[in-house]
């Protein structure tokens, strides 16, 4: 995959990718333009984040206490509240496709037992579908 790629505070205090897909429409574009292109939507991005964190939440967290959480809190992590779960989860990487497209990435550690959590928000910057695990 064609793209640039560079380390970025997403959110407060959190280091993470941050790559913009240099391919289709995007392929012969200037650098200094696909820079302006990633920094508008990462200044966007980091406003947004919060609310892509809570959407993150609303989609996982009863997956995560009804089939990844331990009862038994002894052998591993238990149920969580929102509170709780939010302060679990992390956004670790964002890639901004030509189509102005993005797949957000965030870390959890091993509450889904070493998956991560991958949501993709489309164009006009809205949701397109559900938060959903990964690897």
């Amino acid at each position: 995959m064609h793209s640039w790629e560079a380390e970025a505070e997403l959110a407060p205090g959190r280091p993470g990718c941050f790559a913009i897909v240099a391919e289709a429409e995007w392929a012969d574009t200037n650098p200094a333009e696909l820079f302006e292109i990633g920094a508008e939507y990462l200044a966007w991005a980091k406003e947004a984040e919060p609310r892509i964190r809570e959407r993150v939440a609303d989609d996982l967290l009863d997956v995560y206490n009804q089939s990844w959480a331990d009862q038994d809190p002894e052998e591993g992590t238990p149920p969580m509240d929102r509170r709780e779960f939010l302060t679990n989860i992390w956004l670790s990487g964002i890639t901004l496709y030509p189509d102005g497209s993005a797949c957000w990435d965030y870390s959890c550690g091993d509450l889904f037992a070493g998956h991560g959590i991958w949501l993709r928000l489309g164009p006009e910057r809205e949701f397109k579908g559900k938060a959903s695990l990964i690897g």
